[in-house]
C-alpha cells in the first residue's frame, strides 16, 4: 500500500496518542533501515500485512511493558528486532537483572514477593512472543558483583548469607526457565574478576554520563541509601561503583546481538545508564 505517515493511524485504528505516534514513526524507521518500506517523495510503500503483524505484537508486550520510560531509541531498536526475527529467524535476546535481597548489612533469608512475580512474568512473556510467532531467550541474572554489603565488620555472616540468598534465586528461576538461563552475573566473562565482588569506581566511565543522567540518577538513590545510614561520602561511591557496573554491563549487552535490556528493580529512573548507551531497555509494568 501507499500512504501518509498520518493517514496510518485511521487506516490500521490506531489512537492518536503520543506514545502511538512515537511507536509507529519508530516502526516505520524501522522497516525503512531493513528495506521492507520505501519512501516515494511524502508517502510511505509497504506491505499492509507486515506492518500489521509487527504492530499486534508490539501491542501484546504493552500487556506487560511499560512504555512511558521508554526513549525514541527504544522503540525503534525493539522494532527492529521484531523485524529481524520476521526476516531472519534471529530470536530477540532479553537479559533480566535481579538485584539481591538486601538487609542493612547483610542479605535476605527469603525472595522478595517483586522477584517471585517478576520471575513468572519473565516466563509469560517469552511465552506470548512464541505465540505471536516470534522466538525469544529470557537470561535472568543474579547481580553478585559491585555489592552493597560485603563489610564484614558489620556482619560477618554476609557471604554465606549471600550464597543462601543466591541459591534461593536459581531454585526460583529455575520453576520457570532452565538453568542455562538463570545465571550469576560473576558467571559473565566481564565481570570475571575477584574485585568485581565488591566493585570499583571507573572514573573514565563516570566521567562519560551526561550531567543530567547522573544527577538523576543519585537523586533516586538518595532515599534509599539515607534509610541504609550512609553518609555523602559513602552514597557517592556506592553511586559511582554502580554508575560503573551498570555501563561495564550495558556495554556487554550491546556487544551481543539483538539483547534487551529487563531492569528489575523498580527505579526505573536510573536505568538511563542503559538507554543512553544505546542499550534497548524495556520496563515491566510496576504493581500498585
Amino acid at each position: 500500500m501507499k500512504i501518509y505517515l498520518n493517514d496510518i493511524f485511521k487506516i490500521f485504528n490506531i489512537e492518536h496518542s503520543q506514545l502511538n505516534i512515537i511507536a509507529v514513526k519508530s516502526l516505520i524507521a524501522a522497516m525503512i533501515s531493513k528495506g521492507v518500506c520505501l519512501q516515494e517523495k511524502q508517502k510511505l510503500i509497504f506491505d499492509e500485512q507486515f506492518f500489521i503483524e509487527c504492530w499486534i505484537i508490539y501491542s501484546k508486550c504493552l500487556n506487560y511493558f511499560d512504555p512511558n520510560y521508554n526513549r525514541k531509541t527504544d522503540f525503534s531498536s525493539f522494532f527492529k528486532y521484531i523485524i529481524d526475527y520476521k526476516l531472519l529467524n534471529k530470536k530477540i535476546n532479553f537479559h533480566a537483572l535481579f538485584c539481591p535481597g538486601y538487609t542493612k548489612y547483610g542479605y535476605k533469608s527469603y525472595l522478595g514477593n517483586t522477584t517471585l512475580w517478576k520471575l513468572k512474568t519473565l516466563r509469560d512473556i517469552v511465552i506470548m512472543l512464541k505465540k505471536n510467532n516470534v522466538e525469544s531467550s529470557m537470561i535472568c541474572y543474579y547481580s553478585d558483583v559491585f555489592l552493597e554489603n560485603c563489610n564484614s565488620k558489620l556482619e560477618p555472616r554476609w557471604k554465606e548469607q549471600l550464597d543462601y540468598n543466591r541459591k534461593l534465586f536459581h531454585i526460583e528461576g529455575n520453576k520457570y526457565f532452565d538453568s542455562t538461563h538463570v545465571k550469576n552475573a560473576s558467571d559473565i566473562s566481564v565481570f570475571s574478576l575477584e574485585k568485581d565482588g565488591e566493585g570499583y569506581v571507573d572514573h573514565s566511565i563516570i566521567d562519560s554520563i551526561s550531567k543530567t543522567t547522573y544527577d538523576a540518577f543519585v537523586k533516586n538513590n538518595k532515599k534509599f541509601y539515607t534509610s541504609m545510614g550512609f553518609t555523602e561520602e559513602q552514597m557517592k561511591y556506592r553511586n559511582d561503583r554502580l554508575i560503573t557496573m551498570y555501563r561495564i554491563f550495558s556495554n556487554y549487552l550491546n556487544s551481543r546481538d539483538n539483547s534487551v535490556f529487563l531492569p528489575m528493580e523498580n527505579m526505573y529512573e536510573r536505568e538511563n545508564i542503559f538507554s543512553e548507551n544505546g542499550t534497548c531497555t524495556m520496563y515491566l509494568k510496576l504493581k500498585k
